[in-house]
């Protein structure tokens, strides 16, 4: 899970150049409602879609989806007896691109911040 969130937040990176190559740094805040599977060359084969917060409850543990309701990439954990799931109970780790453009200083706009994190702390309860 941690290293393909690792390859989407490089490909990531690799958009935004692509961007301000041409002179469209504005636009990298569109990143936050895409999906970032998109960004990928490939898609891994554990990449079930995209679903609207419905329906993908019967996916298999292990497999990649975007929530179009909250605009998330979202992992079912597939080994989950160390996972600590959320208050629902569910073993699951949303993530989604979170893009600030704005000042840098005086007369200067541009990225402030461009990473893809979980939409929420999660941990593993290792013993």
């Amino acid at each position: 899970m941690e290293a393909t969130a690792a390859a989407i937040q490089a490909a990531m990176h690799l958009r935004m150049a692509g961007y301000l190559a041409v002179g469209r740094d504005k636009d990298v805040v569109r990143f936050a409602d895409e999906n970032p599977m998109d960004w990928l060359a490939r898609k891994p084969e554990n990449y079930a879609g995209v679903f609207d917060g419905l329906g993908a409850e019967g996916l298999p543990e292990g497999s990649w989806y975007f929530d179009l309701s909250d605009r998330t990439l979202v992992y079912r954990v597939r080994y989950g007896r160390a996972f600590a799931a959320d208050r629902d109970g569910k073993k699951e780790v949303r993530y989604r691109a979170n893009v600030q453009y704005g000042d840098l200083g005086p007369g200067l706009r541009g990225v402030k911040v461009m990473e893809f994190v979980p939409a929420k702390p999660y941990r593993w309860n290792i013993d």
